[in-house]
């Protein structure tokens, strides 16, 4: 059944099933990059954006060797560059302005960079990067590209060859509808043998890359992988095509009516969002302390509250059960509570 489950992942994502492979999470898959890629290549640099998951910024410590506690190990020491994008404000996902600066960055390094990492949707705030033209310019300086697609898989139509990365994660539990503990773990052919797994057991059938991530250790819960066909058969009977546009347009109108009751707060442009959306909250630089932990445990609103660019923003998620009462409220209990 893990075959047949592999077989019908690599449809949707519109990959060789030679080259798809299922891991637990994104975490797991970054860092079966991360620990292993950039110590088989040449160049030992890694590069990344500060838009990057917290997770991942984390996974770059470790690999810099300056993780709190991390014994001191010089294979655990690579130069990692940190692209910083602040001044480009809500621009950021432009690419006119992103890959130039990406590019000076990799100019900067001076040939030393193996490894780039981007986030196809950064978390918060929650916008689509242009991956095809951040791998291209990577590929040019000779670095590999992993890319970080955690909320992507349900989020966004996926040709995951066609963007020219090497290595691309994606959660199916986010927006896919899947159990927790499916993730979907690419690697192009020709980049496959830099990888291998956090955890090296007997393997299973085919190339090493399918052999090496079929079986991760002793588990009972196989199951959850196999509920990525029962999510899969489901939005195929639905309609992707059907899902992505409701949840995109419901994602926009909410976010367009939020900042019209909040009195015109900002928000990103319709082009760099999906079904996740961000917008300034009416209290901008002055939201009182906690005010997400308020709305989650008072009113059991899951919704990121974040800082950016100097004001304060709630990201906001549709879905197909959602519809735009569901933000009506929201709208009018942020007022009340502030």
């Amino acid at each position: 059944m893990l075959l047949e489950t592999r077989k019908e992942l690599a449809k949707y994502i519109k990959a060789p099933m030679n080259e798809t492979n299922i891991v637990d999470n994104a975490s797991h898959g970054i860092n079966a990059v991360l620990r292993s890629v950039p110590a088989s290549l040449e160049k030992k640099g890694i590069l990344y954006l500060d838009l990057a998951y917290g997770e991942v910024k984390a996974a770059m410590t470790f690999m810099a060797g300056t993780y709190p506690g991390e014994p001191a190990s010089p294979s655990f020491q690579h130069p990692i560059i940190e692209v910083n994008t602040t001044n480009l404000g809500l621009d950021v996902a432009n690419p006119a302005l992103l890959v130039p600066l990406v590019e000076e960055a990799l100019h900067y390094a001076g040939g030393t960079v193996g490894l780039c990492s981007f986030s196809h949707i950064v978390s918060i705030p929650a916008i689509i990067l242009p991956i095809k033209e951040l791998a291209a310019a990577c590929r040019k300086a000779g670095a590999l590209t992993l890319v970080d697609g955690a909320h992507a898989p349900g989020n966004l139509a996926l040709d995951v060859p066609a963007l020219g990365a090497d290595f691309y994660v994606g959660n199916g539990h986010k927006h896919l509808y899947t159990s927790r503990g499916v993730c979907v773990l690419w690697a192009r052919a020709e980049a496959q043998p830099y990888l291998f797994p956090l955890v090296i057991d007997e393997g299973g059938v085919g190339t090493p890359f399918e052999k090496y991530f079929m079986y991760q250790g002793t588990t009972d819960d196989v199951t959850r992988y196999i509920s990525l066909r029962a999510a899969l058969a489901w939005r195929e009977w639905l309609g992707e095509a059907a899902i992505l546009q409701y949840t995109h347009n419901l994602a926009e109108a909410a976010c367009a009516h939020l900042s019209e009751t909040w009195g015109g707060t900002r928000r990103f442009s319709s082009d760099v969002q999906a079904n996740m959306c961000n917008v300034e909250l009416p209290c901008k630089a002055n939201c009182p302390a906690g005010f997400g932990y308020t709305l989650f445990h008072k009113y059991n609103y899951y919704m990121p509250v974040f800082g950016f660019g100097g004001s304060t923003w709630v990201r906001l998620t549709s879905t197909v059960y959602n519809d735009l009462s569901d933000f009506e409220r929201v709208g009018r209990t942020v007022l009340a509570e502030l």
